[in-house]
């Protein structure tokens, strides 16, 4: 489930996308044309940070360090850069835009995975 800052966040970036990127760069259209573009296409991945960050941090305050590790790598680190190298050479320079929201999905669903079998650990113990 997307976290409501994800959800705020998605809606404001939609929504008001020219209004923001003009408060940076106002001088040069096409270039805000291309800012719009781009900024769309990364804000998918507003509405699952939260999620992989919650999950992790659950797993590292509930003294499960290596599942923490494996969900905060995974979304910090090894997917974004896979994904920076890999989309780009397999569908065009302006994917890489796509390779954090990808990373947070991909992290999104290792941290379900994740959860399910702690829960079914702690189901066991009982």
């Amino acid at each position: 489930m997307p976290s409501c800052w994800g959800v705020l966040f998605e809606v404001i970036g939609y929504g008001f996308t020219p209004q923001l990127v003009t408060v940076f760069a106002n001088d040069n259209p096409e270039l805000i044309q291309i800012i719009i573009r781009c900024m769309r296409m990364y804000l998918p991945a507003f509405l699952l940070m939260g999620f992989g960050i919650c999950i992790g941090s659950y797993f590292q305050a509930s003294g499960k360090a290596a599942q923490s590790f494996v969900i905060m790598t995974l979304r910090g680190i090894i997917l974004p850069v896979a994904f920076a190298f890999l989309f780009p050479a397999l569908f065009g320079t302006s994917s890489l835009w796509f390779a954090t929201p990808a990373a947070e999905l991909v992290t999104s669903c290792v941290a379900v995975l994740l959860s399910v079998r702690e829960a079914n650990k702690s189901k066991q113990k009982i």
